[in-house]
């Protein structure tokens, strides 16, 4: 049975790739506003249980490499993580899929945005 539940104001999320912690039953939520999408998680690392949405949101670390056949690193503008704070493991920010580890994901849950009305389906 799908339950839809409303959880937050989408005018509560103040920047875009920071996390907004909601409390939905006993299930503890990060809410992220990113390039005009909302995306959520389960704020619950599934390595060792860290709060994965209260880690930071960095771009991708990503390689050019160059005519001397040496790379080049750089931060993604394009693809963005979240790094769990606990031990740095880094999840795709859209699909939840940990960047280095794909048996690992978080659990997200769809967003709908109804005017300024954020919901979860459940």
């Amino acid at each position: 049975m799908t339950n839809i539940r409303s959880v937050a104001r989408a005018s509560s999320i103040t920047e875009d790739n920071k996390a907004l912690i909601v409390e939905v039953g006993s299930e503890s939520i990060a809410l992220i506003r990113h390039k005009g999408e909302y995306y959520a998680y389960r704020n619950r690392c599934p390595h060792q249980g860290g709060p994965s949405g209260e880690g930071v949101i960095i771009g991708n670390v990503e390689c050019t490499v160059n005519g001397n056949r040496r790379g080049d690193l750089y931060a993604s503008e394009e693809n963005f993580n979240l790094a769990c704070p606990w031990h740095g493991l880094q999840y795709d920010l859209e699909t939840g899929m940990c960047r280095g580890n794909p048996k690992l994901r978080l659990k997200q849950y769809e967003v709908v945005k109804e005017g300024d009305d954020l919901k979860l389906v459940m």
